[in-house]
This record gives structure tokens, sequence and C-alpha cells, in this order.
């Protein structure tokens, strides 16, 4: 029953996936929400709720942690060859009507649908297995997370805009844009969260222990 509820539960999104006419997805970029987003965040959002309360379920699917990594690395190496090398802008600003192949849309939507759901039960599970400990590092990394989440898009945009011109090998371009947000990210969280309201909202206050 596990591996059928693994098999299906990537399938749930290919709808959203599919309307969106180019893969890899890009993000909802309008002021008002977009029904698809929710087919597909959505999807993530209910999932982590349910896998948060019933932890047994992530404990269920551990044993087919690896297996779920692997399918999700090949799926993306196949879905990679059909990604075009470069796209002008105007194209990925609205992507509607050039790309006009429903197959090939169909065929990257299920890849795609394939690495989020099994990249992110792999992911799950390893932390679980292999970092749930106490660790100062951990523990600053899991209580900046959700603010991180909240900011890393408009400075990745703002990072990935600076680059754009430049004539710089891609995976270095990656590897900047990645270490700057994240750098940027964290350091608003040291600056302008941690020891403020906004930090207490997000983690709660810190309590005391009288010994």
């Amino acid at each position: 029953l596990c591996g059928i509820l693994l098999f299906v539960l990537p399938l749930i999104m290919v709808p959203a996936l599919y309307s969106q006419y180019a893969l890899p997805l890009h993000m909802p970029d309008r002021p008002y929400p977009q029904l698809w987003s929710f087919g597909y965040y959505g999807f993530f959002f209910a999932v982590g709720w349910i896998l948060f309360s019933s932890q047994y379920l992530l404990d269920a699917v551990s044993k087919y942690w690896k297996w779920m990594l692997l399918a999700s690395v090949i799926a993306f190496a196949i879905a990679y060859q059909f990604y075009p090398r470069t796209i002008a802008l105007a194209v990925a600003v609205n992507p509607k009507g050039h790309f006009p192949d429903a197959g090939k849309i169909l065929f990257l939507a299920i890849l795609q649908a394939f690495i989020s759901v099994y990249m992110v039960l792999a992911l799950l599970v390893f932390g679980k297995k292999f970092l749930n400990r106490e660790n100062v590092f951990f523990r600053y990394m899991s209580q900046s997370s959700y603010w991180v989440y909240l900011v890393h898009v408009p400075i990745i945009l703002f990072v990935q805009i600076l680059l754009m011109d430049m004539n710089w090998n891609l995976w270095l371009k990656y590897f900047i844009a990645v270490m700057l947000t994240f750098a940027i990210s964290l350091l608003s969280y040291q600056l302008l969260v941690r020891h403020t309201p906004i930090g207490w909202m997000l983690n709660g206050r810190k309590r005391m222990v009288v010994k």
C-alpha cells in the first residue's frame, strides 16, 4: 500500500504542472493567488502538515528513501535533456504559446512531479535519520529556515539580475547565486529577526531554564 501511495502522490500534481506551458516550473508571479499554485505548492503544504502531525508516516516510507533519491536523480537527468540551454527573457516572462508540444509538456510535468515529491521525501527521511540530534548549528538552521524561505525569492531574483549579463560559466553563476542568497538571508535573520518580535512570532520566545 505504501509503495502504491508513493507512486500516486506525484501524479496528483501533474495537472497543476501541465497547466504552466513551460518547465521547469516558474514561481507564482502575480499579486493575487494563482489557482495552479495550490495544486503544486499547496500540495506540499498539505503533505508537510500531515507528516508533521503523523510522523509515523515518514517512518513508513523511510525504507524507500534511497530508491526515491535514485529515481529523482535519474528523472532529473532525463528532464534536463529536454530543457532549452538558453531562453529569451520575453519567453521566460510569458511562456504561453512558445511551447506548443503538449506531449512534451505532459512528459516533463510527470518527470518534475516525481522529482519534486521523491527528492523532498528522500531528504526528509535522510534528515530524520542522520541530522536529528542536538546541535547548535542545526538548531540555528532550523530556527532561521522559515525566515530564509520567506525572503529568499526576492533576494535570488535580485542576484540573478545582477549576474544575467555576466559572461561567466553557468555553474559558477549558480554557485554565486545560491551562496549569496543564503548568506544575505541568514544575515537578515540574524540582524532583523532573531532577537526581535518577528523572531518571537516565528520561533516563540526563548524560555529560561531555572536550575
